[in-house]
């Protein structure tokens, strides 16, 4: 067995050899999306402490994901499928009360149907990349169940905002 690792030309060589030996495939080539070309777009009903890019929608499931900008105000709400956050935030600190706190670097799992208030350390803008199986439901004040923000509505929100063109039918207009 050999030590030596193969040049960046003879690996690409071998995959491309690999690649040429597989039958051809049904699915589609990767998708390159240039994510600073996409606008932020509002957050349905939280324009002011809130903004996103979507970018993906699972047809099958509606599943999404996307950049998201925060701070303190978005109040109670619950995932009604899973959620995974990774926090881009080169300094910024945000948390659930009475749960914990997520810093730069840090990974979140939120089961579905959990339900919490998020607050930032202070009102900067926080940076997040969300993975989410499943809408958001808003708690209005007196504790009943609000709106439901689903990948419809961050759909509409965003191609109001000239923000979906990078999209793949069937999400495209």
């Amino acid at each position: 067995m050999s030590n030596t690792t193969p040049s960046a030309r003879e690996a690409a060589d071998l995959a491309g050899q690999q690649l040429a030996a597989m039958p051809d495939s049904p699915v589609p080539p990767a998708i390159f999306v240039n994510v600073a070309d996409i606008p932020w777009s509002s957050f349905p009903g939280h324009e002011h402490c809130a903004q996103f890019k979507l970018l993906r929608i699972d047809p099958a499931t509606l599943g999404h994901t996307m950049l998201f900008r925060y701070r303190t105000g978005v109040g109670a709400h619950r995932h009604l499928g899973e959620v995974e956050i990774l926090n881009l935030s080169p300094t910024g600190h945000w948390s659930y009360v009475g749960e914990g706190t997520s810093g730069p670097g840090d990974y979140t799992y939120e089961y579905a149907g959990s339900t919490h208030v998020a607050i930032t350390e202070n009102d900067e803008w926080g940076e997040a990349l969300i993975i989410s199986r499943g809408p958001l439901q808003m708690i209005n004040e007196d504790g009943s169940p609000g709106f439901v923000v689903d990948a419809f509505a961050y759909y509409h929100a965003a191609a109001a905002n000239n923000a979906v063109g990078h999209l793949p039918y069937p999400f495209t207009r």
